[in-house]
Formats: C-alpha cells, sequence, structure tokens
C-alpha cells in the first residue's frame, strides 16, 4: 500500500527506523546512565532540564526547545513555559516498587518522548547503583520491530546481549547486560516494553555490575505486574478475508528448538448455523523437556487480533506429542492465521524456554456458508474465498 506521501508502508517503516538510529546516536552520551544510553535508545529532544519551551512562530508553527525563543515581535510569537510531568501522578505505568525507599531523580518530557528517572534515597541520577527508568516513544513501531531493530546486534554496543523472559502479541519483557559501552561502567537490566496507541512504553529495572538474584526475581515480577495508566493498548482492525490467488500454498510446518509441527487445521460442527471452526495444532516435542513444562497456545481471535484465545498444557514425564484446539468461532475468514506457542519452564511462566510459531490456513469465510451441504461443497472445491 501507498500513502499519500508517496511512501510504501515498508519504506515509511524503514525511514522511521533509520531516523530514529540516528537520533540515538547523536544523543546518546546526553544520557547520564548506561542504563538510557544503550537501552533505552530513546531520542529525546531535551536533556538535563526539568522544562521545555513550547513556542508559535509567525506562521503558526509550533516549536519545542530547551531555550527560550528570541523574540522579534511579541505580535507575531507568544513565549510560553510548560512544565512537564510534575508528579507521580503522570507516570504511564502502575506498578509497585520493591519496598525500598525511592525518588524521582529526574524527569523530561519533549512532543515524541519522555522519561522518569527513579533512584534509591540518599542517591543521583549523577551517582546511582540501581536505577527505575519509565520511558515513552512515538513509533509506529511494533513491540517486535523495536527489540529486533535496536536490543539485537546492536553496532554501538557489541557486549550488549539480552534474552526474552515473557512475550505476547504487543508486550515483551526481557533481561540484558552490557560490558562498559561508551566508557559507562558494565551493568544489568530486565526490560518490558508495551505497545500502547502510537507509541512504546518502557519500564526498566538496572542495576550497575551484575544483577543480584532477589533483584532479578522481585523486578521481573514487578514488570509483569505493572499496567499502563491512561493509555489504549494497541487494537488491530478487523480483517477481511483474502481471494484465494492471494492466500498463497498452505503454510509449512515449522520446525523450532523445543517443538516441531505435524499438522494443523480446523474442526467445523456440521449442522450449526452460522457455521464456526475451531484451530487446530498438533506438535511434537523435539527436545528434551522436564515433567512440569507449560505450554501456552495463543490462538488468534478472527474478529479481533488484538484478542487472543489462549490454551495451555503441562508436560507429563516422557510426553512427546501435544494437541492444541481453540474455542469456536463463526467468523473465521479465508486468511493465514498465527499460532504462537510458549514454552515455559513451568507455571509460574517466570522463564521462558523458547517460542514456536506456525501459520493455519483457513480457505473458507464462514460468512459464505449457508449450511452443511454448502460446507461439504465448498471443501471438495478447494475453498470459499471472495
Amino acid at each position: 500500500m501507498t500513502s499519500d506521501s508517496g511512501f510504501s508502508d515498508c519504506q515509511r517503516s524503514g525511514l522511521e527506523v533509520t531516523q530514529v538510529r540516528i537520533l540515538v546516536n547523536q544523543l546518546g552520551h546526553a544520557f547520564r546512565s548506561a542504563l538510557v544510553l544503550l537501552a533505552l535508545g530513546l531520542p529525546l529532544v531535551v536533556v538535563g532540564e526539568t522544562k521545555i519551551y513550547k513556542w508559535t512562530d509567525a506562521h503558526g508553527h509550533v516549536h519545542y526547545s530547551d531555550r527560550a525563543a528570541q523574540k522579534e515581535s511579541s505580535e507575531h510569537m507568544e513565549l510560553e513555559t510548560v512544565n512537564i510531568m510534575h508528579s507521580r501522578r503522570d507516570e504511564f505505568w502502575s506498578f509497585e516498587f520493591d519496598g525500598r525507599e525511592w525518588e524521582l531523580g529526574h524527569q523530561q518530557a519533549a512532543e515524541y518522548n519522555a522519561i522518569r528517572e527513579y533512584v534509591l534515597a540518599g542517591q543521583s541520577v549523577k551517582d546511582w547503583t540501581e536505577l527505575v527508568t519509565s520511558l515513552y516513544l512515538k513509533t509506529s513501531l511494533s513491540v517486535q520491530q523495536y527489540y529486533e531493530k535496536f536490543w539485537i546486534n546492536d553496532p554501538n554496543c557489541p557486549s550488549l546481549t539480552t534474552s526474552k523472559i515473557y512475550e505476547t502479541a504487543d508486550t515483551i519483557i526481557f533481561e540484558g547486560k552490557h560490558g562498559a559501552c561508551g566508557g559507562y561502567d558494565p551493568g544489568e537490566f530486565v526490560q518490558r516494553c508495551s505497545g500502547i496507541d502510537g507509541g512504546i512504553l518502557s519500564l526498566v529495572f538496572a542495576q550497575k555490575g551484575q544483577l543480584t538474584s532477589e533483584n532479578r526475581s522481585s523486578w521481573t515480577k514487578a514488570l509483569r505486574e505493572a499496567n499502563t495508566k491512561n493509555v489504549r493498548s494497541r487494537v488491530n482492525v478487523k480483517t477481511q478475508s483474502l481471494p484465494l490467488h492471494q492466500l498463497g500454498s498452505l503454510p509449512e510446518n515449522t520446525v523450532s528448538e523445543y517443538l516441531e509441527t505435524l499438522g494443523t487445521g480446523s474442526t467445523t460442527k456440521i449442522g450449526d448455523i452460522p457455521m464456526s471452526g475451531q484451530f487446530t495444532i498438533h506438535l511434537q516435542v523435539r527436545k528434551s523437556l522436564p515433567a512440569g513444562t507449560y505450554l501456552e497456545a495463543h490462538f488468534p481471535d478472527p474478529s479481533d487480533f488484538a484478542n487472543k484465545d489462549i490454551e495451555s498444557q503441562v508436560l507429563t514425564a516422557g510426553e512427546t506429542e501435544v494437541f492444541f484446539i481453540s474455542p469456536s468461532h463463526t467468523d473465521i475468514k479465508c486468511w493465514n492465521y498465527e499460532i504462537l506457542i510458549y514454552i515455559y519452564r513451568d507455571k509460574s511462566k517466570v522463564e521462558l524456554l523458547g517460542t514456536h510459531r506456525q501459520y493455519n490456513q483457513s480457505r473458507i469465510n464462514y460468512e459464505r456458508i449457508k449450511d452443511s451441504m454448502d460446507y461439504i461443497s465448498a471443501s471438495k472445491a478447494g475453498g470459499r474465498c471472495p
């Protein structure tokens, strides 16, 4: 698809990533902490003060700056001091600290981003051992795109490594560490990124040196239980059926580190009007997994991809095959539906071992089926799509 600007969606995404990277590279050394420098890759326009200036030029264009504009004419330009995020109630996240005494050490916001840094009592953002950072970045990137672009193989910090702990459609929790990149002290951190309308929110706990097991455990739990405030999660639009020629061939069965897809499909109850169907996936365990391993299947909701139907199973000793089936839906369309399997160490879901991704193709638009015989006829014909 091409927008009014003449750029395709893919081109626009690429331009945005390039622009964000340029800003990150230009402003990286302006951040005081290794966490903000590395992680957080946040292209803050203003750093170091607790307010910015907003002014309107003679042509009616609004500008934001860290210093006051020179008034050429009071008739054409108004200068207004804007205090940003002046209390805890302006925090985007609702979360619990770890019982110790924390203080707001720094806050700053601009048109496209915002940051708040919390330090332990008696410490400062210039001299800290542990740091909690809340960030907002205005972007059209998905959480997965953001993670892949800025957290994997970062050329600006070769020693930076990350690994996912938890993942859903619009949230990723991961831990990472770096070895003195950019002249900063080595450190480790756990971070959550969640997609909202128009951007991404991040909440991070960082510790200089090595994360203690107590901090890793308590802050991983705090990040998972945190909620976003006064912002809406991204909502995907309803899908429209694809024509048969656009569906492509049937998706291949995928193989991941721990699982292999043996087959996918759908079950349909003949006789129901309107017709309803359920997605199915049959999996083989490729790699030895201990008893108690927790598998969670995220099936798509055909009416709204922002929602997921979640089914789960606990592996027993020696179990080598697993079968999942989704709830029934009447609005299945001609589409390649994504099924995600999350593999956790146990039901606590603290440790994510891996994921498995499989597409399940539907060649029948259930809204076009009149009755049971019509469904059988459509199946024999190879599908019923627009």
